[in-house]
């Protein structure tokens, strides 16, 4: 199946600088960034994907195997590369805090970790069947107990979505009783997130303390390491928080799966 698109509705946005709007239009055509299928792109920031997601199971695991089938390392140096010139044709833009700009910077920096969160294998073999999700992450949105769980909502730590309180949105949307469940997958991510906590680029530490303190108070003190790692230096990490308008989006969108 083909790929998603990024931004595949969003380039309409008000760039500061004419070279910026160009350089997306590269850089979404760059056949380095295509073959490396970076599903950090897909997560908040495409239609298609969505759509895709809402086909089922299969269909998002066509998706994930392509994104999971990359060498990472090569792909995250290729991420680095268009982020560096991101910043240096988008200067403006970003200084000036044009959304669409500071997404994708966060989605650049963002790539190995979400990469390594969405290709977690599910392990649990437990009554499982041929058509039991192959992924926790897809476990997350179509398992047997996702549409009473908020699993999925983890998956968008790395890209600046921190865990929703059940009174941040209306209750149709997002239900008092939905709650993360205390699945060996949800323990096996928060254990990668919490080795990516002092990422050097990605500054995810407050998101996944959050995280970690809803999961032990879910699931018992031991489910999460409560303290993310230290980072050696001020390393100039970007703070992933979504802006609030696209959070409302993102709400919006991931309930619905939620609840499909």
């Amino acid at each position: 199946m083909k790929f998603p698109t990024a931004f595949d509705t969003s380039l309409g946005a008000n760039f500061a600088e004419t070279q910026c709007a160009d350089y997306f239009d590269t850089f979404l055509a760059n056949g380095s960034f295509v073959a490396c299928r970076p599903i950090s792109f897909l997560l908040t920031n495409s239609r298609s994907y969505f759509a895709a997601v809402k086909k089922g199971q299969n269909v998002t695991e066509q998706v994930v195997d392509q994104a999971c089938s990359v060498d990472k390392h090569h792909c995250q140096a290729v991420m680095d590369d268009l982020d560096r010139q991101l910043m240096s044709k988008c200067k403006k833009d970003f200084k000036e805090e044009t959304q669409i700009v500071q997404v994708a910077h966060r989605d650049f920096l963002a790539y190995e970790m979400v990469h390594d969160a969405t290709c977690l294998r599910n392990t649990n073999t437990t009554n499982s069947t041929a058509s039991s999700p192959k992924y926790c992450y897809t476990e997350a949105l179509f398992g047997k107990n996702s549409s009473d769980t908020a699993d999925g909502y983890l998956y968008l730590l790395p890209v600046g979505y921190s865990m929703p309180d059940a009174t941040a949105v209306n209750d149709t949307n997002f239900p008092d009783d939905t709650k993360p469940s205390c699945s060996s997958c949800n323990r096996r991510l928060l254990d990668l997130l919490h080795d990516y906590s002092n990422h050097s680029g990605v500054d995810i530490a407050n998101l996944y303390s959050d995280a970690a303190k809803t999961m032990n108070s879910q699931c018992g003190s031991g489910f999460a390491n409560p303290k993310p790692l230290e980072k050696t230096a001020d390393n100039g990490a970007m703070s992933l928080r979504l802006p609030v308008n696209l959070l409302i989006v993102v709400i919006l969108l991931w309930s619905s799966l939620m609840l499909a």
